[in-house]
């Protein structure tokens, strides 16, 4: 009995703690719908940077993590960090060449249905014919989606990401002036991971760089709506990610760090 007692004792202190982290600062101050739109404008441009996708690869989901609120800066006139993100997911679309196969039948359907109901043998019979010209034709595009399907690829963009990571030599994919690209360990045969990281001041000279270092900015940003740094992470295919990375117009996304 006593040890239920405490555990609930426990439990309720545990939530007064949680209600009082809440409390803390009052979740920042409402962003105005105009900021909220300028970050995702920053993040729409982000996505046109990365380019066409690989062949036989379309856009599946685009799903936007935009900040509602931000958070005044003990420096006057400055502010802490915003953070915003997307998702992106690309591969075959499935759900696109059913829809073209149903479209087809439901059309037949149709033609069929209005010939019989005009007694109309001579079209039956070449509805007949189409039918079974259907069937072969939905066969053949299943068998063509199941050999152009592709294993996703997953893409995540963040803003104001602020880590530390250490460079191994022969995981460099590609790096310039504010930008590095580095590969990560799968545990999937064939597939693998890229992190791409922009920023023109500590990612200046990457060649004399042993990690990556995007140090939180303990005097604030200049702007609501500040970015200071940028993180790609790419995950899919090995061959394809990283064709798609040498691909990506790096300078577009450096010019959105300000």
């Amino acid at each position: 009995m006593l040890r239920r007692i405490s555990a609930l004792v426990c439990f309720l202190l545990f939530c007064l703690a949680a209600s009082a982290w809440g409390d803390g600062d009052g979740g920042g101050n409402p962003l105005t719908r105009s900021e909220v739109a300028e970050i995702k404008g920053v993040l729409k441009d982000m996505v046109a940077a990365l380019g066409a996708p690989p062949s036989g690869y379309e856009a599946l989901e685009e799903d936007y993590d935009l900040p509602a609120a931000y958070h005044p800066h003990k420096n006057a006139g400055r502010f802490s960090p915003i953070y915003g993100g997307v998702r992106l997911r690309y591969g075959t679309d499935t759900a696109k060449i059913q829809k073209s196969m149903e479209q087809a039948a439901q059309e037949w359907q149709r033609k069929y249905l209005e010939a019989s109901a005009k007694g109309d043998t001579e079209a039956i019979g070449r509805l007949t014919q189409e039918y079974q010209a259907m069937i072969a034709n939905v066969q053949l595009q299943a068998a063509g989606a199941v050999a152009s399907h592709k294993e996703p690829i997953v893409i995540d963009i963040r803003l104001n990401n602020y880590q530390t990571t250490a460079i191994d030599p022969d995981g460099v994919v590609l790096e310039k002036p504010g930008f590095i690209a580095l590969t990560e360990k799968s545990h999937r045969q064939g597939m693998g991971r890229v992190r791409c990281y922009f920023d023109p001041i500590a990612l200046k000279q990457t060649e004399t760089l042993s990690q990556v270092r995007l140090d939180y900015p303990q005097d604030g940003m200049a702007a609501k709506t500040s970015v200071g740094n940028v993180v790609i992470g790419l995950e899919g295919p090995e061959r394809d990610i990283q064709e798609w990375v040498k691909r990506i117009d790096t300078a577009a996304v450096l010019k959105k760090i300000k």
